[in-house]
């Protein structure tokens, strides 16, 4: 399946955060693209950064870009509970995880972070003949 700005729903896990910040930044204030950010994700980067070395160092860019964008770009950047919700700001950011949960298939924050984009997949709603039609009315105009 082909990814397509305004379609397509991109879930992205720590190691996007840490590692293509710059790149991810870009993607998200195209406003081109809808970017899921899992709770659990938020989570790990608060864990890390409790860390004083060097791995606690490398989240305070990626933290500090979610805090300050979450708001601002409210239609290209969603912080998503285990439960479906958005958060629209980082001031409550965490959740109760139960690991030991029997009836659940989720035992790490991976699993978690995994969770969130089945959820999407699940939630998602066939938008494309309503941007068809938006990009002719458009095209028109």
């Amino acid at each position: 399946m082909p990814i397509v700005p305004g379609y397509s729903v991109l879930v992205v896990d720590t190691n996007i955060l840490l590692s293509s910040l710059s790149m991810l930044a870009s993607v998200i204030e195209s406003l081109r693209w809808t970017v899921i950010v899992p709770l659990p994700v938020i989570m790990e980067l608060d864990g890390i950064s409790a860390n004083t070395s060097q791995p606690g160092e490398t989240t305070k860019p990626a933290m500090s870009y979610l805090t300050s964008h979450v708001r601002s770009h409210s239609t290209s950047l969603k912080v998503q509970t285990s439960k479906g919700n958005y958060l629209t700001s980082l001031t409550f950011r965490a959740e109760q995880v139960d690991f030991k949960d029997e009836a659940s298939w989720e035992r790490n924050m991976d699993d978690s972070i995994l969770c969130a984009a089945i959820w999407q997949d699940d939630h998602w709603s066939d938008r494309y003949s309503m941007l068809k039609k938006l990009y002719i009315c458009i095209s028109v105009h």
